[in-house]
């Protein structure tokens, strides 16, 4: 049984028809999957990704919070640790997972929050708090589909913090598979253009759909 534990549920955000039939990039084996694929995503509700967030209770600035160099620097480590993550589950690493989830935790940990101020103070604390949280749960969930699942919380915050510091430079892209979770679907993000997918692994590579662009 998959566990969500976390207020804002199950998955990251919805995808909108709009987006998929306007051009978004959908890599799937073959066209039995790819139709498959398309009519899942499009029984997702169609509400814009923003308002997905707000209803989740998680803080998403609407302009980037500009932070020190120190505080950008020790966020870039976690990211860094994120992408090890994501790659672990890409593989079906789950002692990997594990290790790399208890790192991260360390990591954020490790973000000064004296340079922080204001709403910029206010968002990170927040997303620590839920970072905490949600990485405990995976590190200690014995299972591969938890972790997974667990993971696609995770990227929902990582989603926020990457937009509301301005961090679109270490983690510019962010995809959707919308057979992830048991066809309820689960996003995550990358540094680089993706061709493998965090929650099925070898199984269905293809299931990517690029939704968003945060980096230059």
């Amino acid at each position: 049984m998959i566990i969500n534990k976390l207020p804002f549920a199950r998955n990251l955000f919805s995808i909108c028809l709009i987006a998929i039939v306007t051009g978004l990039t959908v890599g799937c084996g073959n066209q039995d999957s790819k139709s498959k694929i398309d009519t899942m995503a499009t029984n997702q509700t169609h509400e814009a990704l923003n308002d997905r967030i707000a209803h989740r209770g998680i803080i998403l600035l609407k302009s980037p919070f500009r932070t020190s160099p120190v505080v950008r620097h020790r966020m870039g480590v976690f990211l860094d640790d994120y992408e090890f993550l994501r790659e672990a589950l890409e593989v079906g690493d789950i002692t990997k997972a594990g290790r790399l989830a208890a790192r991260m935790n360390e990591a954020v940990a490790n973000v000064p929050t004296a340079d922080l101020r204001d709403k910029g103070k206010r968002a990170w604390l927040q997303h620590a708090n839920l970072y905490n949280q949600v990485l405990s749960q995976m590190r200690d969930a014995s299972a591969l589909p938890q972790k997974r699942s667990f993971f696609a919380h995770l990227s929902e915050i990582v989603y926020c913090t990457v937009k509301s510091f301005g961090l679109g430079d270490q983690l510019s892209y962010v995809y959707f598979c919308p057979m992830a979770l048991e066809g309820n679907g689960a996003y995550w993000l990358a540094e680089t253009e993706a061709d493998r997918n965090p929650y099925f692994g070898s199984d269905m590579v293809g299931c990517i759909l690029k939704t968003e662009t945060l980096g230059p």
